[in-house]
């Protein structure tokens, strides 16, 4: 199995099981086993409370945990929300679910593993264009 941020090397019964989460991508539903290029594919885990700063090269797959999405509340930036900025949940998202990276940090608003944690697919987007 690869750690977070390798690449993806599994066995094919873990590459079958990758697969339907692939196919849970918005476009995805029909791709083969054979049109995945599997080496365009890594794995991120995230402990509770990490942020996940994702690129605009990549789709995201949640497949286990949640996300929070953050944003900084506040309309002036004042010694005391320098000092301390006030955080505010604007939703949740639960696996499974996936985004492209530019979903990741919109604004001021920034992803968050929930309490425990999320596992998440990177795939790069010349990956996803390769797909049959």
């Amino acid at each position: 199995a690869a750690l977070a941020g390798e690449q993806l090397r599994a066995s094919e019964a873990v590459q079958l099981s990758l697969l339907e989460l692939l196919r849970a991508v918005p476009g995805l539903a029909q791709v083969q086993f054979d049109c995945v290029p599997w080496d365009a594919i890594s794995i991120v885990l995230l402990r509770g409370g990490q942020p996940l700063l994702p690129s605009y090269s990549h789709v995201y797959i949640l497949f286990s945990g949640e996300l929070r999405v953050l944003r900084f509340v506040g309309n002036a930036l004042t010694e005391a929300f320098v000092a301390r900025p006030f955080l505010e949940e604007e939703r949740l998202l639960s696996a499974p679910s996936s985004f492209c990276g530019q979903q990741g940090r919109q604004q001021d608003g920034w992803l968050v593993a929930s309490a425990h944690g999320a596992g998440l697919l990177q795939l790069t987007m010349q990956g996803m264009q390769q797909m049959c």
